[in-house]
């Protein structure tokens, strides 16, 4: 019974070992994130400009082969890419 208790013990130990890991890494993902957008904010609005003027023009049109059971359509798709 005690090695048993000592076994359970150690494994929530780990699991909490694992959960603050974790935790550590989405925080430091977050804070990534966050840095480059602050930095894309101060490029200021030419910067902003051009990346929307490349959306606009890496917007795609396709034609896609849309398969239901026994129908087949086509459907056009649009699809913006960044």
């Amino acid at each position: 019974m005690r090695l048993r208790l000592t076994r359970l013990l150690l494994e929530v130990a780990q699991a909490r070992a694992e959960l603050v890991r974790r935790e550590n890494e989405l925080r430091q993902g977050i804070l990534a994130r966050l840095s480059r957008l602050v930095a894309d904010l101060l490029r200021g609005p030419a910067y902003w400009s051009r990346v929307t003027r490349r959306a606009a023009q890496a917007t795609v049109v396709a034609n896609v082969l849309v398969v239901s059971g026994a129908e087949h359509e086509w459907r056009q798709v649009s699809s913006t890419t960044f």
